[in-house]
């Protein structure tokens, strides 16, 4: 017989049991009696076997017509996504576009620094660029782009500890697809097998002219190895440095980095066993960049800096288990100095900044940047003292203090002096606990705006009169109208526009909080509307993450 619905061949119906033969049978098995006559199951064994086997051999030819029938759909559905891609919008973009996309898609460069993004980084896949030759199998066009695209081949990072000889094949072929395009390279040559090194070296001293940015990790004692490279790094612009090792081994003398004609960003990371520095072309450098793990020698470097040069120190080197190191005078002719440093004592931190302060001269700054992780550690003596030493009044137009927990009394005697000032950056600093309660510290506050509040036909002397552009991380404890008060006497001082920033601190626990804060927020906004409309204000965003409430 055959199924009414789908017209499989089917055994007769009478060979399937019915519901009363079913029951009868589940109840003998239950009570585990005897067959009376066993012969009355045998003869439906085997007339139900039979029945087994055409229910097997129909399966079988059903299975086969859904292979067919899936196989023939599996087609179907190529066929019609390749009409849709046939006419996708990526098949209208420019190549030029194409290769834009493609170098978002490319493996990213992890850290040098981290062990984990390290293996990543020093993986043939990511040397070869796995990502950019996988999207090169999609169509002739992209292959040829990809191919035939230097730029997409210019960003190059070798992790020596896990450098082999394949790795060297493969590094060759990226170098000849970048053809002349400029290089961005991290070589990690820390603990790089000898056998591997010479090798790498021959390789890349015939491409080092093409080198825009560098970045160096290595053991002193190799250094010398880059003295092949010496009069051949034409382009290089950008050079990072790291050093980790017991023995300095004669860093003084390495000039090979000395004669780089365009070299003006240098980035150096040293540790408390390294006091010497490669030669470099002092004179020509912008902007230098040092990570000091404890040695002080950023002074030496402040001091060797050009005039109108950035300066941007990370320091690790303060240690509060020693007393602070008494330093000699320095003056620098930097125009531009950013101080960032961890803070495990304030007392101590606060001691270390001051001692800092107390030791510069700074005739030429224009920018003073200092982040002490929100910390109560700004020496407000030590800075008026570095303020008259420096003619801060008629130099410094940029302060950024939103990395420290000042009082407000501080700060104005800070700002007292500085007549030239042009931007101001402050905040509401991060909870702290007091004596086992939590205090929040508020700097921006209707006290604070009202004295800074330029008065017309006033006696009073106001603070900072070239004021242009606030930066601030507030909680908004202030009335709005106060606010917009201070912002208006402002722009009748100096004219339109006065540019203004201000960002809400990120609470930390409660999304209610959160808000409420951005209810204050538009409330503030909400005051400044129209003046922002008249143009006399200009909102300015910062990509600078603001920092969660926390407690220390």
């Amino acid at each position: 017989m055959s199924c009414a619905s789908c017209q499989c061949r089917l055994p007769p119906s009478d060979a399937l049991p019915t519901s009363i033969q079913t029951q009868e049978l589940r109840e003998f098995l239950r009570s585990h009696s005897i067959l009376a006559d066993p012969s009355r199951y045998e003869s439906e064994i085997a007339s139900s076997t039979t029945a087994l086997m055409h229910y097997d051999s129909e399966i079988q030819r059903l299975e086969g017509s859904i292979r067919t029938l899936k196989a023939d759909r599996q087609k179907l559905q190529e066929y019609i996504d390749g009409c849709r891609a046939a006419s996708a919008p990526i098949r209208r973009l420019a190549p030029e576009i194409l290769c834009e996309i493609f170098g978002y898609i490319t493996n990213p460069t992890p850290s040098i620094y981290s062990m984990r993004d390290s293996e990543v980084l020093g993986s043939l896949g990511t040397l070869a660029k796995r990502d950019l030759l996988q999207l090169s199998q999609v169509c002739t066009l992209w292959h040829a782009l990809i191919m035939g695209t230097p730029a997409l081949w210019s960003e190059i990072g070798v992790i020596g500890i896990y450098w082999s000889g394949e790795h060297l094949k493969v590094l060759k072929a990226c170098l000849e697809r970048g053809k002349h395009c400029l290089l961005t390279m991290t070589l990690n040559l820390f603990d790089i097998d000898s056998k591997h090194l010479q090798p790498l070296m021959e390789l890349l001293v015939h491409h080092c002219h093409r080198w825009l940015r560098l970045t160096l990790v290595i053991e002193p004692s190799r250094l010398g190895i880059f003295q092949a490279f010496k009069g051949r790094l034409h382009s290089l612009q950008e050079f990072s440095l790291a050093l980790s090792t017991w023995t300095e081994g004669g860093l003084a003398s390495t000039d090979v980095f000395e004669d780089a004609p365009r070299l003006t960003q240098f980035h150096f990371t040293t540790s408390p066993w390294i006091s010497d520095l490669p030669r470099l072309p002092w004179g020509q450098l912008r902007s230098f960049t040092c990570t000091d793990t404890g040695t002080y020698r950023f002074l030496d470097i402040m001091r060797n800096l050009a005039p109108n040069t950035t300066f941007t120190l990370h320091s690790h080197s303060f240690n509060p288990y020693e007393d602070p190191p008494h330093l000699p005078p320095i003056t620098s002719q930097i125009s531009s100095f950013s101080l960032e440093m961890p803070v495990r004592d304030v007392q101590y931190s606060m001691q270390v900044l001051g001692g800092l302060l107390d030791c510069l001269t700074l005739p030429r700054l224009r920018q003073l940047s200092v982040d002490g992780q929100g910390a109560n550690i700004w020496p407000a003596d030590q800075f008026e003292s570095l303020s008259m030493r420096s003619s801060f009044h008629n130099t410094l137009h940029s302060l950024d203090l939103e990395g420290i927990h000042i009082a407000e009394d501080e700060l104005l005697r800070s700002l007292a002096s500085l007549a030239s000032l042009e931007s101001l950056a402050i905040a509401d600093q991060p909870a702290i606990s007091v004596n086992g309660k939590i205090k929040k510290i508020n700097l921006i506050t209707n006290s604070l705006l009202l004295r800074l509040t330029w008065t017309p036909n006033s006696s009073d002397v106001c603070p900072i009169p070239r004021l242009t552009r606030l930066s601030c991380i507030t909680r908004f404890k202030f009335n709005p109208r106060v606010f917009r008060d201070f912002l208006a006497s402002r722009v009748a001082l100096n004219g339109a526009p006065f540019e203004i920033s201000i960002r809400a601190t990120k609470p930390l626990y409660t999304d209610a909080a959160e808000s409420e804060s951005g209810k204050q927020k538009a409330a503030v906004m909400k005051r400044l509307q129209p003046m922002i409309i008249a143009g006399d204000l200009r909102m300015i965003s910062e990509s600078i993450p603001v920092p969660s409430e926390e407690f220390y």
